[in-house]
């Protein structure tokens, strides 16, 4: 696996092949999110996630749980069909 300072790769192993994984890392000073999903026709069922990634390819788990608990406090709001809550 070949690495320099934009690109970072991960080598992927499953049961049928491998395959190489690579994205480009952000500017410095800036943070990236890289997401994935999927979707089971079988069961319809769904999953997701992400992770926030510096330029050195460092995760930020406190900013990752700051975006979680927004997110699970908007899902709460929108189920209970409130309406004029300042976020903060």
């Amino acid at each position: 696996m070949r690495r320099n300072s934009k690109e970072s790769a991960v080598f992927v192993n499953d049961s049928k092949q491998g395959y190489l994984i690579s994205w480009l890392l952000p500017l410095p000073g800036q943070v990236k999110l890289n997401t994935d999903g999927c979707f089971y026709d079988f069961n319809n069922k769904f999953g997701f996630g992400g992770v926030f990634r510096d330029s050195k390819a460092s995760s930020n788990c406190s900013l990752e749980a700051e975006i979680l608990a927004i997110y699970r406090g908007l899902t709460i709001i929108l189920k209970q069909g409130m309406n004029n809550v300042k976020v903060g």
